[in-house]
């Protein structure tokens, strides 16, 4: 699998097709914040350029995070990889984050987590800090848990075995569906952090605009400001858009309506 992701004619011919399914994973995303069924959603090319720019708008953080924690990692120096190993870390719950959607217990969790050892971290290098001065409490501390300067990363010489192989594929295909959590998750969070819609009256009951694909428009039922489950589906020669107005529901995708 790898030698066939090293061929450029193989990238240049899968880009369409993995532009389309991350497109796909944050309309489900969208849709799953919303309640509407997958099968009205449908991908063109306009659909799929604001997918994948919420997606990359999204992704950017995690981006940086991710070229910090690298860079730490895989220095020489013993200390600065001590230094990553805590980012390290926190990298499962950033993700994990993700993946729910920023639900608040999600990240209340990670946060107690990965604040509890940051700060025993740091406690245990202030004290050693004052005794010892910083730069020798950095360097014991990288020491005493086996963080050791290196002159260069060495690998294992010869050709990949079999076991290798399977390894490697795994990796790549657990990677893919990772990928796709994260977009769907951040779908998911672009649904929970909308607050301006266009509102239009249908049958004596308002409905907000909640997502257009091709001809359709997925209208969500708005009550109190809230959305109350229901969808509907309209044209966009229908006659209910000639009277319709953006409005802001800050609490339209409330988490307590939501749990009712």
């Amino acid at each position: 699998m790898r030698a066939l992701f090293e061929k450029e004619n193989f990238i240049l011919a899968a880009l369409p097709v993995i532009a389309f399914i991350l497109a796909l994973a944050f309309e489900a995303g969208i849709a799953d914040a919303y309640s509407f069924s997958y099968a009205f959603i449908s991908i063109d090319l306009k659909v799929m350029s604001s997918s994948l720019f919420l997606t990359a708008l999204f992704a950017f953080p995690l981006y940086l995070y991710l070229r910090f924690l690298i860079a730490l990692i895989s220095s020489k120096k013993g200390s600065e990889r001590w230094v990553g190993f805590p980012f390290a870390l926190m990298l499962p719950f950033i993700i994990f984050c993700y993946l729910s959607a920023f639900d608040t217990q999600a990240v209340a969790l990670s946060i107690v987590l990965v604040a509890g050892y940051i700060c025993i971290a740091a406690i245990t290098l202030i004290i050693s800090g004052f005794k010892s001065g910083w730069k020798n409490a950095v360097q014991s501390a990288a020491t005493s848990e086996g963080f050791k300067d290196i002159d260069a990363w060495t690998f294992a010489p010869g050709p990949p075995t079999i076991k290798d192989k399977l390894i490697t594929d795994s990796v790549i295909a657990a990677f893919f569906v990772l990928v796709f959590g994260l977009v769907h998750g951040a779908g998911e969070t672009y649904a929970k952090l909308r607050t301006s819609y266009d509102v239009l009256t249908n049958d004596s009951k308002q409905f907000a605009i909640l997502a257009g694909y091709g001809d359709r428009l997925i209208l969500g039922g708005v009550k109190d400001g809230v959305h109350d489950r229901t969808i509907a589906v309209i044209s966009l020669t229908s006659d209910a858009l000639k009277d319709i107005q953006r409005v802001r529901l800050e609490n339209f995708l409330s988490r307590e309506e939501r749990k009712k």
